[in-house]
């Protein structure tokens, strides 16, 4: 309940410029979009970080989405257990 979220992707081809962001589920709603900032091209890894600023995240189901141009491309599911 206290941790930060962390999802990692590989990337082939990444150009600055191409809209990649993850999008954080709890219970079925979006917790927040959160946009990949990097000035790095080409292939490699690249991470998403998700804070809560007002700890602790509640117990429950989560999801984490990655979208490229707005269409989900990967996601992967996890729970929070106090």
């Amino acid at each position: 309940p206290e941790d930060t979220f962390c999802v990692s992707v590989q990337l082939r081809g990444f150009r600055q410029g191409m809209n990649l962001k993850a999008r954080w589920r709890y219970d079925g709603g979006v917790i927040k979009e959160t946009p990949l900032e990097t000035e790095t091209s080409g292939d490699g890894y690249a991470g998403f970080v998700l804070r809560n600023d007002a700890p602790p995240w509640p117990d429950g189901p989560y999801s984490v989405e990655i979208l490229y141009d707005g269409q989900v491309v990967g996601a992967a599911a996890f729970r929070v257990e106090g």
